[in-house]
């Protein structure tokens, strides 16, 4: 057994520093934000410091509003420190079955428990700022990372069996059952930059959670009948409940609470060994590979994820009417697909010959 535990001292992060609130607050609670040029005629704002933007810049439309520019001034940083936590177990014995026969097996279990708050997926500043999920602009929060499978299941077994000496016969196959990885659910793109005031428009921010369809903090009725209709209303509140998002209503979505559907794998090696001449022989071995979906083929064991968009740990759901702040006005419901992977999941049988000298 191994437990390792790691604290991320001085964790990377990045911001941009031209974003500045601009006193408008969202029904959640949340700042809307504008892009500020200090050098602008006419602007006399005060730069605060790291997030704090700048004192003095007015608001929208001002002599400091360079909402226009798309240019960013994004600073690499230090951010909210996570931590990584795991265990993994292992068992594993060899059994003798006979006087030629023996079976190898072994049993391991991992548990995975990583939170970080910007995972820094891009090489550059600018998307490593753009794509991370977060409540508010300039803000991240610590979260399950992106590419942690909490759960991870292995079993491997080799029966051997040797019919003469230098025979011999072997059944040997691998198994993984593992969780799926973590995922958010947020605004779409135009939402965050035309809305939320951020530089530029990636699904990053997260969703508020409705506690119906008469919410007063969400109005689903005066774009009702143009991009989407009552029936996608509806939906969206079944979907709440089936994704579990319902039980943050009245409030806004955790960071990457969510995770994909579990994913399975059998792998079967068959091999026979048949010696020729002094120190040449031939091995002939047969491999199945997703043994599952050969053996049981109604389609079930396909490897899925949920389909995520310019932001990989974020799937988009609401887009917002930029034009109003008091309320948050529905414009479309997206429903994203779950992704299935089927060029991983296609089962496929190989026969190979190996000749050893």
């Amino acid at each position: 057994m191994d437990y390792i535990y790691t604290d991320h001292k001085n964790a990377v992060d990045c911001v941009d520093l031209r974003l500045t609130t601009n006193g408008v607050i969202f029904p959640d609670g949340r700042p809307q934000f504008f892009e500020v040029d200090p050098l602008q005629a006419g602007c006399t704002a005060t730069f605060n410091g790291i997030r704090g933007g700048f004192s003095n810049a007015g608001t929208n439309g001002g002599p400091c509003d360079d909402v226009g520019n798309p240019n960013q001034d994004v600073l690499m940083t230090n951010g909210v420190e996570g931590s990584t936590k795991s265990l993994s177990l292992q068992f594993s014995r060899d059994f003798q079955l006979g006087d030629r026969t023996d079976l190898d097996f072994g049993l391991g279990y991992a548990w995975l428990d990583a939170e970080v708050g910007n995972p820094v997926n891009s090489s550059t500043a600018g998307s490593s700022y753009e794509e991370v999920a977060k409540i508010s602009l300039n803000s991240n929060t610590l979260g399950p990372a992106l590419w942690a499978n909490e759960h991870n299941i292995i079993l491997r077994a080799r029966l051997r069996h040797e019919w003469k000496d230098g025979w011999p016969f072997s059944v040997g196959l691998f198994f993984q059952r593992r969780s799926g990885r973590p995922h958010s659910y947020t605004y779409e793109d135009d939402t965050v930059e035309d809305l939320f005031g951020d530089s530029d428009d990636e699904e990053s921010v997260l969703l508020y959670i409705p506690t119906g369809p008469n919410d007063p903090a969400m109005d689903f009725t005066t774009n009702l009948g143009g991009s989407f209709d009552q029936a996608d209303v509806d939906a969206f509140f079944s979907f709440l409940d089936s994704s579990g998002l319902s039980a943050y209503a009245g409030g806004i979505a955790p960071k990457n609470g969510f995770n994909s559907p579990w994913s399975t794998d059998l792998d079967i090696r068959i091999q026979q060994d048949i010696p020729l001449f002094q120190e040449h022989s031939l091995q002939v071995f047969l491999d199945i590979e997703n043994a599952l979906n050969l053996f049981f083929g109604d389609g079930e064991n396909i490897k899925q994820y949920q389909s995520t968009g310019d932001v990989q740990e974020a799937v988009r759901v609401l887009q917002l009417d930029s034009g109003v702040t008091d309320t948050y006005v529905v414009e479309d419901i997206f429903f994203e697909p779950v992704f299935r992977d089927v060029d991983d999941s296609v089962y496929r049988v190989q026969l190979g010959f190996r000749y050893k000298f």
